[in-house]
């Protein structure tokens, strides 16, 4: 985890749990779909900001969301390089 004083001045700004941009997401979406929730009259909206914040909170050296998304450039779009040995003895 990094702190801010009085080694790192270049840790990203935390609300609690998530980094700011996050939680600036998080609550206006909470706010956005709580409305819709009231109209609707269903707690099924309320699924993905709750989901949304779950997968973002920030533990000492990342979160799930940035685990999935290296995950997913390592899997998919980074090019991988295997090199093939005969499994005989060498001469």
């Amino acid at each position: 985890m990094k702190f801010y004083y009085p080694d790192n001045m270049e840790a990203p700004a935390m609300l609690m749990l998530w980094k700011m941009r996050d939680a600036v997401i998080i609550f206006f979406s909470l706010i956005l779909l709580a409305i819709l929730s009231a109209t609707v009259r269903s707690i099924f909206p309320m699924i993905f900001p709750v989901f949304y914040a779950v997968m973002t909170i920030t533990f000492a050296d990342g979160s799930i969301y940035d685990y999935i998304v290296k995950l997913g450039r390592f899997v998919v779009t980074q090019q991988q390089l295997y090199f093939w040995r005969s499994g005989g003895v060498e001469k």
